[in-house]
């Protein structure tokens, strides 16, 4: 509902409206409300956008590894160690 209204400046693929209600037609209200709250939260420069689709299955396990394969911080880090900083 909020994407026709702004430009294309979403990080992620599908935008953020579209991914929540993809998430609730495929595991429910709560917990595809939750995955798009909690999808909405990475959507800053904190974090790697591209392409994220809504998985067929969902724990707390997953979403935690998602989060740290993303984050700008860890890529960061990982360039530090390897250039000799």
């Amino acid at each position: 509902m909020i994407s026709p209204f702004f430009p294309a400046t979403c990080n992620y693929y599908p935008s953020c409206s579209e991914y929540m209600r993809q998430a609730i037609e495929a595991h429910g209200v709560l917990r595809g409300c939750s995955m798009g709250f909690l999808r909405i939260g990475r959507c800053s420069a904190f974090f790697f956008g591209g392409y994220d689709p809504v998985p067929s299955e969902w724990t707390f396990r997953k979403l935690v590894q998602e989060y740290r394969k993303r984050s700008v911080r860890r890529w960061r880090r990982s360039r530090g160690k390897g250039s000799g900083e």
